[in-house]
């Protein structure tokens, strides 16, 4: 796998499943994650590591869910966020 990726990174509109995650760790940044995804798009893309947004990182603590889970990364004024469904929170 390469380097680490970034959120800012993905395409907007794509959705991708998070196979498993690591963490949390602490950063200068507070806890964070790291998240091993693959796109749902063409499932031609290698899986990649991902850090998790503070919106992912506040789901995965709350929910702690079983390893797998899907997002879609949308924008909301100029800046992308993940959408999970059946998950309202306020961190973007």
């Amino acid at each position: 796998m390469d380097a680490v990726r970034k959120f800012q990174s993905l395409e907007l509109n794509k959705k991708y499943h998070v196979k498993s995650y690591n963490g949390p760790f602490m950063t200068k940044f507070g806890d964070c994650y790291v998240l091993f995804c693959a796109s749902d798009d063409d499932g031609l893309e290698e899986p990649f590591e991902l850090y998790a947004t503070k919106r992912l990182t506040k789901y995965l603590k709350e929910r702690k869910p079983n390893k797998r889970f899907n997002f879609i990364v949308k924008e909301r004024d100029g800046k992308k966020y993940p959408f999970i469904e059946d998950y309202h929170c306020c961190v973007i």
